[in-house]
């Protein structure tokens, strides 16, 4: 399943509930870091950085909080990639689209 796919997430979930009845938990964790520096222009990557890292978040809550509103239960977990902490550590941190993409889910 595509996460930068709003209907194939939109899929998932309904294919979940046909088969479990309910949805108990959503736990985000897909990611991807890429070396998108933006003085070289790399749209193309820094979009892909954007679409999987918060538009995939997006799709999937957006997906299962009507669910979880009609069942008046379930818990949605967003977690962030060991890949943050791990760029914060170079001296001169990358563009990289996983740390400002990770903050904006996780932090707010």
């Amino acid at each position: 399943m595509d996460v930068t796919n709003r209907h194939e997430v939109e899929q998932l979930i309904n294919n979940t509930i046909e088969k479990f009845g309910n949805i108990a938990v959503l736990i985000n964790c897909a990611s991807v870091i890429l070396q998108a520096y933006l003085y070289n222009n790399n749209y193309d990557e820094w979009e892909q950085g954007i679409n999987v890292n918060i538009n995939g978040v997006l799709y999937s809550i957006c997906a299962v909080l009507p669910i979880i509103h009609i069942q008046e239960y379930g818990q949605i977990i967003n977690s962030s990639s060991i890949g943050v902490h791990a760029i914060s550590q170079i001296p001169t941190p990358p563009a990289s689209t996983v740390m400002p993409c990770s903050n904006a889910v996780c932090m707010s």
